[in-house]
């Protein structure tokens, strides 16, 4: 079927639906029954398009995550006279962060001057607006009147979802979760063709953020299966690898985020891969893959464009440098970010500073701990939303079980971490239950790998199994990688093909008893390994309890 034909069948549904209604464009057309390719390649075949076919292939490029594409052809169409457009400028300028501007386009426009459909959405991006700069109760109101101004509208069918949506949000972020529930259900039941991938995508958020891990993946594997847009794809493996972040999978975390990054570099959505990078860059430090840690974090930084990005890169990069930097830098880095996010009143990002700013207090031993744990859940009590950035957790297992333990476990719970005890005793834990350890020499290895991060063979086979001839060694560490490889891969020894050395790898957060006497931070009493007559174990037993 050639264009035009796909054209003159969306005009006869139109006319089934709203008999003699008259479109502006043949691509407004196709951005009403979210056929937004189609309304792309009308646009291409234009030979002078106007000011009304700018705007409305803008608002497709928009729906297809092209965001520079939508800003140059929105800004053609406002060159060309064409005003309305700036309506819809407002929320795209939101979205890169150019919040002066946004709100410079509000002014410019007044909402009385519109009607219908346009003054609608006046309401809604204004709304947006108030939100991204932590003014719930306005941007409440203002999808309030939104929705009530389509009421009327011939457009209802078209509009109402997208505005609907934007009341789910606005609930949610006052913390009315049970309307936010309510009014995604609504736009699920109204929404037509493509525009039901959006309805979904917000509904998977709001699922996240009252802690409906399974409903979350039921969602996005749906999304991901059916939709065939490649930002719903990309979206889809993004949540995906949360969920598996707060189910404690950093394996199959880091495979949903690879997946995402892959698409997003071959498709340029800058902006998904900016966040991934971040994601992974976390991943790889928790499991002390420290060269591919900075290579995700040096790639962030070249992606760095606003100051959001700015403070989302440099809240990461703390994290990658956490055993480099001094307490008063690092704390001074992490305070000038939270205050750009207090300004900002996302609650989901100032949480998760928080997070970051604790762990970096526990880890250098400072007084102020406490007191920020204490704001930190204050806040989340008060907005009923303990599940807020609960993917950020499974980075901080020490931050985690010091908050539980302390606080008579406020937060919800993880699915698993692997505790290693090997002061005065060897045991494995998860689930509250002691692993069985495989042959003998197992739990040292894996020890030796998580006190050196990385090792080389030879260093293993020359420190771990001293007392064995060199080739019985190596097949009998080798007998072990295969016998840990095979149990559910809750711990392994893999290779690194880049640094040549092999470390530990595993699918939840380890939290070791011995990391904070290896810190530095406590004298200790006890043995460490009491089973062990190895030349390292002995000299590290000698060290810390100097």
């Amino acid at each position: 079927m050639n264009l035009g034909q796909q054209v003159n069948l969306l005009r006869q549904r139109l006319e089934e639906m709203l008999p003699g209604y008259t479109i502006e464009s043949d691509i407004q057309l196709c951005e009403f029954f979210t056929e937004y390719q189609l309304g792309v390649d009308v646009y291409m075949e234009l030979p002078a398009p106007s000011g009304v076919d700018e705007r409305w292939v803008a608002l497709c490029f928009m729906a297809c995550g092209q965001r520079e594409r939508a800003l140059e052809h929105f800004l053609k169409s406002i060159a060309s006279g064409h005003e309305m457009a700036r309506i819809d400028l407002v929320r795209l300028f939101g979205i890169l962060g150019r919040y002066d501007e946004a709100v410079e386009e509000l002014r410019i426009l007044s909402p009385e001057d519109l009607q219908g459909y346009n003054q609608a959405f006046w309401y809604r991006n204004r709304s947006f607006i108030h939100s991204l700069r932590g003014d719930n109760t306005s941007a409440l109101a203002d999808m309030n009147t939104a929705w009530k101004i389509i009421q009327g509208v011939p457009e209802f069918r078209f509009v109402a979802p997208k505005i609907l949506v934007g009341l789910t949000e606005a609930y949610n972020y006052e913390g009315n979760k049970e309307k936010a529930l309510y009014y995604i259900g609504r736009a699920e039941e109204m929404a037509l063709g493509n525009i039901k991938w959006s309805v979904l995508m917000t509904k998977a958020q709001l699922l996240f953020a009252v802690g409906k891990w399974d409903a979350v993946h039921e969602v996005c594997v749906y999304i991901k299966s059916k939709s065939g847009i490649l930002q719903h794809e990309i979206f889809s493996c993004f949540m995906l690898g949360q969920v598996a972040l707060v189910k404690n999978n950093l394996t199959m975390a880091e495979d949903w985020f690879l997946e995402a990054l892959d698409i997003s570099k071959k498709h340029l959505f800058e902006g998904f891969e900016f966040i991934l990078h971040g994601y992974l860059s976390s991943i790889y430090k928790l499991q002390k893959q420290n060269l591919k840690a900075k290579k995700a974090i040096n790639r962030m930084q070249k992606m760095v464009s606003t100051p959001l990005s700015e403070n989302i890169y440099k809240m990461r990069k703390t994290y990658i440098d956490l055993d480099e930097l001094n307490a008063a830098n690092g704390l001074d880095i992490l305070l000038q970010i939270l205050e750009f996010r207090k300004n900002e009143k996302d609650l989901d990002e100032t949480v998760r500073i928080y997070i970051h700013l604790c762990n970096f207090c526990l880890r250098h031993n400072l007084n102020l701990l406490d007191e920020y744990i204490k704001i930190m859940l204050e806040m989340m009590i008060k907005d009923d939303s303990l599940y807020v950035a609960f993917d950020e957790w499974i980075f901080f297992p020490e931050l985690y079980e010091y908050v539980q333990r302390k606080y008579d476990k406020i937060l919800p719970e993880y699915n698993s971490i692997i505790y290693i005890y090997s002061i005065d005793r060897e045991d494995i834990v998860l689930r509250e239950q002691i692993m069985k350890i495989p042959l003998s020499k197992t739990f040292e290895l894996i020890v030796y790998l998580l006190c050196h991060g990385e090792s080389s063979l030879a260093s293993i086979l020359t420190d771990v199994f001293v007392d064995m001839d060199t080739q019985k060694a190596k097949n009998y560490f080798h007998q072990i990688r295969h016998i840990l490889a095979s149990k559910n891969h809750v711990i392994q020894i893999v290779f690194d093909k880049t640094s040549k050395r092999y470390r530990i790898k595993s699918a939840h957060p380890i939290v070791w008893d011995l990391q904070d006497y290896l810190q530095g931070k406590h004298k200790m009493s006890g043995i460490f390994l009491p089973s062990s007559g190895s030349d390292w174990v002995i000299e590290l037993n000698q060290r810390l309890s100097e």
